[in-house]
Order: structure tokens, then C-alpha cells, then sequence
């Protein structure tokens, strides 16, 4: 979801800019923090290392670092996904925000719903309505 939010606009980047605007809040983590620089250094996206260090510095300033005590065995097909989970956990989080399908499939962990983007609007939308 962070990846999309920087190269695109639409749900994602909307849900970035309602964390920015501080309507909610969004965390990340170390582990989170090694991938994204991993995946934003993919040659697909052409960004320099400058750049990438650009987005890295603007995530880690708007969104809440947390640092995850426990770990998870929960996503058996993708257990890198696990640090998203842990991320949550840590967090104290009511959702996980993502495009990603392991984690969809999840539906709900320990109280902590997993939705698309556009979902994330909508319920936002509904919240700030009543």
C-alpha cells in the first residue's frame, strides 16, 4: 500500500493523506521500513538512491514507528508478511490498510481488520458521518 501510495494516485494515496492530515493515525516498523527499501530500490521504478531515501525520511515522519516484541507464525503462504501483523499488534492497531492477498485472506487477527484501501475510505467515510 505504501509503495502505491508514492507512484500513484487513488485509495492509497488518500489513506496516506488522512494520516498526514492526522485524521488517523498509521504506524510502521523496522522490519517494514527494510522492506520498503528493498522494494522501492526494484530497477522498475527508476528512483535514484536520493529519492529513495526522500520516501523512506517521509514515512518514518508521518507515520508512528512501533517496535514489535513478539513475532508471528500466522501467514503460512507469505511469512514476511508476518511483520505487518506484528507491526498491528504493537501498534494497538484497528486496521491493516493493504493491497496484499495473504493478508486479505486474514479478514480479521486478534480484533484487527485487514482491508483494502477503498474499504479503509469507506468506513472512514461512515465514522466521520456519525
Amino acid at each position: 500500500m505504501l509503495v502505491s501510495a508514492l507512484f500513484w494516485s487513488g485509495p492509497e494515496s488518500t489513506v496516506v493523506e488522512s494520516v498526514e492530515t492526522g485524521i488517523v493515525e498509521g504506524y510502521i516498523s523496522p522490519p517494514i521500513i527494510d522492506e520498503l527499501n528493498r522494494v522501492l530500490r526494484y530497477p522498475n521504478f527508476g528512483l535514484a538512491g536520493e529519492e529513495v531515501e526522500d520516501a523512506l525520511n517521509y514515512y518514518i515522519t508521518v507515520l508512528v514507528l512501533v517496535r514489535p516484541e513478539s513475532r508471528l507464525d500466522v501467514v503460512k503462504d507469505d511469512p514476511e508478511d508476518n511483520k505487518v501483523l506484528e507491526c498491528a499488534l504493537e501498534a494497538h492497531a484497528d486496521f491493516i490498510v493493504t493491497g496484499d492477498n495473504h493478508l486479505l485472506r486474514i479478514h480479521e487477527y486478534r480484533g484487527i481488520r485487514t482491508v483494502r484501501a477503498s474499504e479503509f475510505l469507506e468506513i472512514l467515510k461512515q465514522t466521520v458521518a456519525s
